[in-house]
């Protein structure tokens, strides 16, 4: 698992998912870890999605202006 190798060191991380559940196994545990350790951490999902939703219409832009958001974020601190 994922969750093995996370530390206080972790790099920041944007979770980005689908309605496939297989494909956020451990997110939410991830996700609790970073806040614990105050590591940036954020997530975009998309409900009724197919799985590569992200290269398509109606999701392409929104993904991109999550993922530019939070690297802004992240240059901003």
């Amino acid at each position: 698992s994922a969750l093995t190798y996370l530390s206080k060191k972790s790099a920041p991380m944007l979770f980005i998912t689908s309605s496939y559940k297989r494909f956020s196994a451990g997110k939410n545990e991830v996700i609790t870890k970073y806040k614990q350790w105050n590591i940036p951490v954020d997530e975009l999902h998309f409900e009724q999605s197919p799985l590569t939703f992200w290269y398509f219409h109606p999701w392409f832009s929104p993904t991109v202006n999550k993922i530019d958001d939070f690297i802004t974020r992240l240059i901003e601190m």
